[in-house]
């Protein structure tokens, strides 16, 4: 059950981490490279592709948490 928990807060944290830097360094790059572009552009397809990629990492995070996991039981 323990090593449940720490699975569970390692993929929370994980997701929560790289969602709040890609969304941020997104944001940054579709604002230096589409100065003049609407609110879509600059805040709806960053926040989505930051979602993806968040998404991803929590999965990453999930299974790395795992291994750990079933070394530590060994």
């Amino acid at each position: 059950m323990k090593l449940k928990l720490q699975q569970v807060i390692l993929t929370v944290l994980g997701f929560l981490v790289v969602l709040l830097v890609s969304i941020y360094a997104l944001n940054y790059i579709a604002k230096s490279l589409f100065p003049d572009a609407g609110v879509w552009v600059l805040y709806g397809i960053p926040e989505i592709l930051g979602l993806i990629l968040a998404t991803a990492a929590a999965y990453a995070c999930w299974q790395y948490a795992g291994r750990q996991a079933a070394k530590e039981q060994e």
